[in-house]
C-alpha cells in the first residue's frame, strides 16, 4: 500500500465518520475548526515582533562593541619622576594652598 492509497482510505473512512454524526455535533466540530485555524492569526503580530526584537539586539550589540576603548594615558616623564622621588611631595600635597597664594599676592612662589 503506497501513501496515496493510505490517504484515501484514511479519508474516505472519516468521511463515513462525519456522516453517521448527528446535526448539532457536526456544528460544534466545525466550530473548533473554525477557532483551531484562527489561532495562526491571531498570533500574526508574533513574527513581527520576535523580528523587531532580534534586530534591535543586533544594533544593540554592534554599537557595544564598536563603542571607542578609553585606554588610560601613559605616564609622562615628569609624572614619573613626581612618582618616585619623595622629596617634593609635600609641594604638591599644598598645591592648592599654593595656588592660593600666588592669585593673592600676585607673585611667584617657590
Amino acid at each position: 500500500m503506497n501513501d496515496e492509497e493510505l490517504t484515501r482510505r484514511v479519508t474516505r473512512a472519516l468521511d463515513e465518520g462525519v456522516d453517521r454524526l448527528d446535526g448539532a455535533t457536526r456544528a460544534r466540530l466545525a466550530r473548533a475548526r473554525r477557532r483551531a485555524l484562527e489561532v495562526p492569526n491571531a498570533r500574526r503580530w508574533l513574527l513581527p515582533a520576535m523580528g523587531g526584537a532580534a534586530l534591535a539586539s543586533v544594533i544593540t550589540a554592534v554599537l557595544w562593541l564598536n563603542r571607542p576603548v578609553t585606554e588610560p594615558l601613559p605616564l609622562a616623564p615628569q609624572d614619573f619622576e613626581m612618582l618616585t622621588t619623595g622629596d617634593r611631595l609635600e609641594l604638591y600635597q599644598q598645591l592648592d594652598f599654593l595656588r592660593w597664594l600666588e592669585a593673592t599676592e600676585g607673585g611667584h612662589v617657590g
